[in-house]
């Protein structure tokens, strides 16, 4: 086969071009036009050199054109068995491969042998060359012969595809939307179409916690084929094509059986991405118990929250590398519980709720308490200073009378015996106090010392 097989992604879609399709179709029709020229040109010159000895001897024009036909003769059996071939050939490629009613056979085979012959300007407009428009998965019609038979033949290919060649049962190139348009080769045929736009996938996936606990959830996906981010080289594209990852895609497809049809098929690339979900959730799943998935305090995350959703988006994307997929979005929807499960968590969950409830009550009732006491504490101090501030304004402490004297000093022992006023009262209220008690008690000797002078 004369096409080289191209190892460079960049140069599959232009290795093979319209040009070289023309330049390839001249050269195997004129191995069949060149000798057809010859077998005409030379009994038209066996004629004309001959003419004149056949006209002097009197044979006259009906054996000039015996003398034609004969020589002509080979080559009108040679047109003649190549159309019966030709016919034959094509009732063989019917029989065999079974196209559908609109494809030509005949005409089939005879673009297999000479090509597509670049067509002059002005029948341009009248006849166009043969191409295949590929703007879906499935090609119109389904038994294209660029699937079972190969080209020469024109590939008009929409954004957000792509087409998967081979040779001989073997990998070709890839090639897709752009300002090249590439050409079907001779020995080519289309392998796979691929559709390497966004795809959603909604799904159920089951998984055990590390506690034992089966949970249900309903995932979304989206992913594509190929970089995630748009080739600059062409503005025009609204997908990014990456032939490479096209073929990473095609390849690493596996076939599998079809209950309902009873055969093997080739699902979506969309079920590939989606077959490798079950792995990553599971994994994570498993190596947490039930209270670290739901409750924001625990170390871990909840499972529903953006840290983790970017964490299981990034292994996933990691392990879909290989198959040419990118994931751009993994979204858990929704989770259920067992039921079980779900009614002791609430109640769980209510028995928490009243133990926070409990203790939002305790610390208002310390609270309440903790401030009447701060009021007692600083009225007692106001009182104190007050009465501090008059004693040392007193010319003779010794007037006050006996009760009087008790019930300060009643006063200022149970003031200096509680902490809290210790601890509300500054350091030199404190001094005063200690001092106007010391004060009190010697008053309140003095008193005892006149009455026991007293006669009885």
């Amino acid at each position: 086969m004369p096409f080289p097989y191209p190892s460079d992604p960049a140069e599959w879609q232009t290795c093979y071009t319209r040009q070289r399709a023309y330049e390839e179709s001249l050269l195997r029709a004129s191995l069949l036009i060149v000798p057809l020229a010859f077998g005409i040109f030379i009994p038209i010159m066996y004629i004309i050199l001959r003419q004149g000895g056949i006209l002097a001897s009197g044979a006259g024009l009906s054996q000039l054109i015996i003398t034609f036909l004969l020589l002509l003769l080979p080559l009108i059996l040679a047109i003649i068995g190549f159309s019966i071939l030709l016919k034959v050939a094509g009732t063989f490629l019917k029989d065999f491969y079974c196209p559908s009613s609109e494809i030509n056979p005949t005409r089939l085979i005879w673009r297999r042998l000479f090509g597509v012959l670049p067509q002059p300007p002005f029948s341009s407009a009248m006849r166009q060359s043969p191409y295949l428009l590929v703007r879906d998965e499935k090609l119109d019609p389904p038994d294209h012969p660029a699937i079972w038979l190969g080209g020469p033949l024109l590939l008009i290919i929409f954004d957000g595809y792509a087409l998967y060649l081979e040779r001989g049962n073997r990998f070709s190139r890839v090639v897709g939307p752009g300002k090249d348009i590439p050409f079907l080769e001779l020995y080519e045929t289309v392998r796979a179409v691929v559709d390497f736009r966004p795809r959603v996938r909604n799904g159920i996936i089951n998984a055990w916690t590390k506690d034992g606990i089966r949970i249900k959830m309903y995932v979304r996906l989206e992913c594509r084929v190929g970089a995630a981010q748009k080739d600059e080289t062409d503005d025009a594209l609204l997908y990014p094509f990456d032939p490479q990852a096209v073929r990473r895609v095609v390849e690493r497809t596996a076939a599998k059986f079809d209950r309902i049809e009873k055969k093997l098929i080739e699902p979506p690339w969309i079920e590939t991405a989606w077959g490798q979900i079950p792995g990553v959730l599971t994994t994570y799943i498993a190596g947490h118990f039930l209270d670290e998935l739901f409750l924001a305090e625990r170390d871990s995350g909840p499972l529903l929250s953006p840290e983790v959703g970017n964490q299981l988006l990034r292994t996933l994307d990691e392990r879909l590398r290989d198959f040419g997929i990118h994931a751009l979005s993994l979204q858990i929807t929704q989770v259920e519980l067992p039921e079980q499960v779900k009614q002791q968590r609430l109640r769980i969950w209510g028995a928490g709720r009243e133990s926070l409830a409990t203790i939002t009550t305790g610390e208002v009732k310390a609270y309440r308490i903790r401030a009447r006491e701060e009021v007692y504490a600083e009225a007692q101090r106001d009182l104190i200073v007050t009465i501090a501030n008059g004693l040392k304004r007193m010319e003779d402490p010794a007037h006050f009378p006996e009760p009087l004297l008790l019930s300060l000093s009643g006063i200022l022992d149970r003031s200096l015996g509680d902490p809290l006023v210790r601890v509300y009262l500054a350091k030199e209220s404190i001094t005063t106090l200690e001092k106007m008690q010391e004060l009190l008690r010697f008053q309140f000797r003095l008193t005892g010392e006149k009455h026991a002078e007293l006669p009885g």
